[in-house]
């Protein structure tokens, strides 16, 4: 839906990195419990810590960047800035949909030792248990130590400490409508 411009201009606070989105079941900022009243009005900070239980939340990464952290999750901002957002994964699994992303973004999420870029839209898949990064669409750069791989759509890679950042394919069906 296209929305008229005179509509941003009716909410005097606009989401900034870091803005609450959507919160499910049980989830927490440090000792702070998540509710649906903290859509909007509650942002994770720089080096603040989301946790999920039996939960889900989105956060606003940047405009048209969402991080989607699934249940039994935990989440670190490293950094909130609009041109260099930086998240890190401690455990569980997270979503990244990419909708608009601009040359001037920065976006990385760090995993097991590893720092991704995303560099074009898409869908990004990070399961920090297993030590998993897919791009089910979309481009991302992944680092680890002086090792760096692009990954494509329908490409993962596997990092384990001390191994190689070696790209490979998998089935995306779970991801499709």
């Amino acid at each position: 839906a296209i929305v008229p411009r005179t509509a941003w201009s009716q909410n005097p606070l606009p989401a900034r990195p870091g803005s609450i989105n959507y919160v499910e079941g049980q989830a927490a900022i440090g000792s702070d419990t998540l509710s649906a009243t903290s859509i909007g009005s509650v942002e994770l900070g720089k080096d603040q810590i989301l946790t999920t239980q039996a939960g889900k939340v989105e956060i606003l990464l940047t405009s048209g960047v969402f991080l989607r952290v699934a249940d039994n999750s935990s989440v670190k901002m490293v950094s909130p800035e609009l041109a260099n957002t930086e998240v890190e994964l401690d455990k569980g699994r997270a979503l990244v949909e990419v909708i608009d992303i601009h040359k001037e973004n920065n976006i990385r999420i760090d995993q097991n030792g590893a720092t991704v870029r995303l560099v074009k839209n898409g869908l990004y898949d990070f399961d920090a248990d297993h030590s998993q990064v897919r791009v089910v669409k979309g481009e991302a750069e992944v680092r680890a130590g002086n090792q760096e791989v692009k990954l494509k759509g329908k490409r993962m890679v596997a990092i384990t400490t001390g191994g190689p950042l070696k790209s490979q394919g998998f089935e995306s069906r779970q991801y499709e409508d």
